[in-house]
């Protein structure tokens, strides 16, 4: 970790999640992978041109990044750029339909650029988790991008991640 992310204060509130229904674009990846291509950008490019065509959404302001089917093996995991729907109707071939659980959450806030999200990632699973008393469960961890986030390089954005907790 760098200098600004052993800087990092974060301290998170706590959320319980209701059960939710998504609709979005998911590829399978790696740390190795983001690394060499970042296919989740890719994946963002393709969501965003999609997003307006899905159906029942819920919030037009609200989009959600999504990880799960982690495999600790291989370092893989599925990531989802998705939207919340009220129900599942007519979708493109392309799309993918999840269902999350109902769920007790630690909210981080992160500001700044998307490019420095990963040193917020860092910072919550190398240095806040190991310091807590919480359990990390094996369920969905997500970005929440809402109003607050202003865009992706936009050092005023902010976007919640979601770890999911006993």
């Amino acid at each position: 970790m760098n200098n600004k992310t052993n800087e990092m204060k974060l301290e998170p509130t706590i959320k319980e999640m209701d059960e939710m229904v998504v609709v979005g674009l998911e590829c399978r990846t790696s740390m190795t992978e983001m690394q060499k291509n970042n296919p989740i950008h890719g994946l963002w490019m393709d969501f965003m041109s999609l997003e307006n065509s899905i159906p029942f959404r819920k919030d037009n302001n609200v989009t959600y990044g999504f990880c799960y089917d982690e495999n600790k093996e291989t370092g893989e995991f599925v990531y989802a750029a998705a939207v919340e729907v009220e129900k599942v109707d007519q979708l493109s071939d392309k799309l993918v339909t999840k269902t999350i659980p109902a769920q007790r959450y630690l909210v981080f806030t992160h500001k700044g650029l998307i490019s420095e999200l990963g040193k917020t990632f860092g910072y919550i699973f190398e240095a806040w988790l190991p310091q807590s008393n919480y359990e990390v469960v094996s369920s969905a961890s997500f970005e929440l991008y809402g109003e607050r986030f202003l865009g992706p390089d936009n050092d005023q954005s902010e976007t919640d991640i979601y770890i999911p907790i006993k």
